[in-house]
């Protein structure tokens, strides 16, 4: 079972390369985004030793990492920005369920 996850494991991460270096049109990258986003969240349900519960509170959990690791000296976010992210704090679960990254997409939010 172990050889059999890290083959699906390796197929994953190959694919997730494959499909973020690879150019496209924006339209059919959003599409493909929401396969491999679904994908990765059926993997993790299905594979994970420790599988978590997608809820508001893993939503918080995933904000509080993502905005740390995007600014973690706080030098770059500017409280308004913050602020406009803070509207995704709990949506984040269901965004990840249904594959929509429009989270990741800051610019839009800017």
């Amino acid at each position: 079972m172990k050889f059999r996850g890290s083959i699906f494991l390796s197929v994953v991460v190959a694919g997730f390369l494959l499909v973020a270096f690879y150019p496209r049109r924006a339209a059919e990258s959003a599409e493909k985004d929401a396969v491999l986003m679904k994908l990765i969240v059926s993997f993790l349900d299905e594979l994970h030793f420790d599988p978590k519960k997608m809820d508001d509170g893993f939503s918080e959990k995933f904000y509080n990492l993502y905005l740390e690791s995007l600014d973690p000296s706080k030098r770059f976010l500017t409280l308004e920005d913050v602020k406009k992210l803070e509207a995704y704090r709990l949506k984040l679960d269901e965004a990840i369920n249904s594959g929509n990254t429009d989270f990741l997409t800051f610019p839009s939010v800017w």
